[in-house]
């Protein structure tokens, strides 16, 4: 994430981010299932997401 982030928003923009763990958001992310079957938003026509790097790109404040 933060190689697409650079990519798009120079070293500049990253440098602004704290790594440090974060005990809170850390037990919330720890609480969601590893994997999961999508099979049943294939099914209703949802679309996977784009690659991270278009992403940054389609909500960069250019």
């Amino acid at each position: 994430m933060l190689d697409a982030l650079e990519a798009v928003e120079g070293a500049e923009a990253t440098s602004l981010i704290d790594e440090s763990p974060d005990p809170e958001v850390f037990g919330i992310v720890e609480s969601w299932p590893a994997n999961f079957n999508t099979s049943y938003a294939k099914g209703l026509g949802m679309e996977p997401d784009v690659a991270l790097l278009d992403t940054i790109r389609a909500f960069a404040i250019v």
